[in-house]
């Protein structure tokens, strides 16, 4: 009850800030436009609904990451921020593009972000020792090719992104197992870890044969 008193409370209180932005700043409704105000460097905090469809969300969420501004997961479904936003349809996603109070910009966005602050430098260890192996190593991508680098004991180290299929990402895990090789839960989505290898494609899992010029086998908790 003391934790549902205290989500109440915060919650209470987005919407409240969330009213004045809709009274006194600019904003963009739905999945295009905030994609716009994003490329166009417009948008300043993004808010997405808690049923947004999985890939709208991923790719919000990635344009946010390039454009560097927050992204708040919104406590609630569509209809609950339509609602929220004084609308009388479903709002899946939002993004703020001027606020007159300042304080109306400070939305739990920081609460992700802290934590992503926090892992941020860590993150970026990690993709720039992926970048190294990209240049300078041996890899192969997708589901099928890790298996076979498994099966024919080639692979030294497997990453996973974190919306890899729960399936198939434990058969991974098992082969990895087998074969007593380390796997790194990928802190990113598998269009982060698709833009991390270079790629303008999304890949879900990859296996390091040879790191190259990198310590990636040594720095990643491959015990994960």
């Amino acid at each position: 009850m003391v934790a549902a008193k205290k989500t109440k409370k915060s919650h209470e209180g987005i919407n409240s800030r969330l009213a004045l932005v809709m009274k006194s700043g600019k904003y963009t409704l739905g999945y295009k436009s905030v994609l716009k105000s994003l490329r166009s460097s417009k948008g300043k905090l993004i808010l997405i609904s808690s049923n947004c469809p999985p890939l709208r969300r991923s790719e919000i969420e990635y344009y946010a990451m390039l454009a560097k501004v927050g992204v708040h997961h919104y406590n609630g479904n569509n209809v609950d921020l339509g609602t929220a936003c004084g609308k009388y349809f479903r709002v899946s996603c939002l993004s703020i593009t001027h606020s007159r109070v300042p304080g109306d910009l400070n939305l739990p966005g920081g609460e992700k972000m802290v934590a992503a602050k926090k892992t941020k430098k860590s993150h970026e260890g990690i993709n720039s020792r992926l970048a190294l192996v990209m240049k300078s190593g041996k890899y192969t991508l997708g589901y099928k090719s890790v298996l076979k680098s498994l099966r024919s004991s080639k692979g030294k180290l497997i990453l996973i992104s974190s919306n890899c299929p729960p399936l198939r990402r434990s058969e991974i895990e098992y082969y990895a197992m087998l074969a007593k090789v380390g796997v790194h839960h990928y802190n990113g989505n598998n269009v982060d870890l698709g833009t991390a290898c270079g790629k303008y494609f999304r890949v879900s899992c990859l296996s390091i044969v040879d790191p190259g010029d990198s310590d990636i086998i040594k720095a990643l908790p491959g015990d994960q």
